[in-house]
């Protein structure tokens, strides 16, 4: 998603003992660039997802509105499975940006720029921000009267995507004392590290109490651990011996189990509804994944080894594409387009064609990324003109 993390001179610390300058201006790779693509548009389905399709299944409103109300039966609909699938996939997509930064990142050291970093971040944030706020004022009126459009509001600009301050704090730690201390590892000391890690945010109580100390700790701590595993990865080649095919089946399994899962917890939510003998309305329950749960957490991880190993040749389209991700991520997630998205009656669709919801979901998918890629060429329109007007504003010392 972020751009700003792959080009340096590297300096790795060499595990035989000394340094070694690597004096080499690596060319982006457009794998990891095409896994950037691909972690957004899993991203961008997830959201559709939570904010649109679950959202007119299981919101009263929303079924009073839609007129709707086709899955309120308390039975077990097998088209929810597609839900299923796509409830992790989100948290896959953040996991796979954080173990790109930590793959690129650890070898940076503590050669970090850490403002030229928060510029990349901020400027973007505003800009988009202020697009959307234009943008929505602009197009409320051709709404029909049937739905309405959530305007953005300027004042909510600092709290827009709360992957953008997960994502800074990591590389902040990564700056002030994280990289250093990676670096200073073994390769038995790192995997320790990992270890340690994954099991305080694995078991269920140590990962409480870490939330008691601040709430989202357990977040920030997941972010810490995808970024030391992408170190682990940049540094030791840890999967070298580990078949392609046998990362493809395990990530296939992975997605069974998601399914199982999600059929479990939609049974259990039935007798639960049945016994209590209420007259309220059925309402399906979806899984949910945390940050810091296994599935996302192994998913992500896995996907960015398959595309690691990805063999191709260096791509300008894909590298431009790429670098629009975080411009992408910051103009689909918010109110405004989740008010878009929810114009379309995805549970009829759902419902009566899983085909044309899967046609008409995977377009929607699409066009959501189109809109985004547009907003990042009028943002770097935006910086190129405000650069050329700079000396109309600022004086020349």
């Amino acid at each position: 998603m972020l751009k700003y993390i792959e080009k340096t001179d590297i300096i790795v610390k060499n595990r035989c003992g000394g340094d070694v300058m690597n004096n080499i201006k690596k060319e982006r790779s457009s794998n990891f660039e095409l896994l950037r693509i691909f972690a957004m548009l899993m991203i961008i389905a997830y959201h559709i997802c939570k904010y649109a399709v679950m959202y007119q299944i299981t919101d009263k409103t929303s079924l009073a509105l839609m007129e709707n109300a086709l899955f309120t039966r308390p039975i077990f609909y097998k088209k929810l499975m597609l839900i299923f699938v796509i409830s992790p996939f989100g948290k896959i997509g953040n996991a796979i940006f954080l173990t790109i930064s930590g793959f690129f990142i650890i070898k940076k050291g503590s050669q970090i720029n850490i403002v030229h970093s928060i510029k990349k971040l901020v400027c973007p944030l505003f800009f988009v921000a202020f697009f959307l706020t234009l943008v929505s004022f602009i197009s409320a009126p051709f709404v029909g009267e049937k739905f309405h459009l959530v305007l953005q509001e300027i004042n909510v600009a600092n709290s827009m995507c709360w992957f953008v301050g997960y994502y800074f704090l990591v590389v902040l730690f990564a700056y002030l004392f994280l990289n250093k201390y990676l670096l200073g590892l073994d390769r038995k000391k790192y995997t320790t590290f990992l270890l340690v890690l994954f099991a305080v945010l694995q078991i269920y109580w140590s990962a409480k109490i870490v939330n008691a100390f601040a709430n989202g700790l357990s977040d920030l701590l997941t972010g810490v651990f995808l970024f030391s595993v992408g170190g682990f990865i940049s540094l030791y080649n840890p999967f070298e011996k580990i078949k392609t095919s046998a990362l493809l089946l395990s990530l296939l399994l992975f997605f069974v189990l998601v399914i199982i899962s999600g059929y479990n917890i939609s049974v259990n939510n039935i007798d639960t509804y049945l016994s209590s003998k209420t007259t309220d309305a059925f309402v399906p329950a979806f899984p949910y994944y945390d940050e810091h749960n296994f599935i996302p957490l192994v998913a992500g991880i896995i996907i960015f080894e398959l595309f690691r190993r990805i063999k191709m040749p260096n791509s300008k389209i894909i590298n431009f594409i790429s670098s629009s991700t975080f411009v992408i991520y910051l103009a689909h997630d918010n109110t405004y387009i989740h008010s878009v998205w929810k114009t379309i009656d995805w549970s009829s669709l759902l419902y009566y064609s899983p085909l044309k919801f899967i046609i008409t979901y995977a377009i929607v998918v699409l066009l959501t990324f189109l809109f985004g890629f547009i907003v990042y060429l009028l943002y770097l329109g935006f910086s190129k003109t405000a650069k050329k007007l700079k000396h109309c504003f600022i004086y020349r010392t």
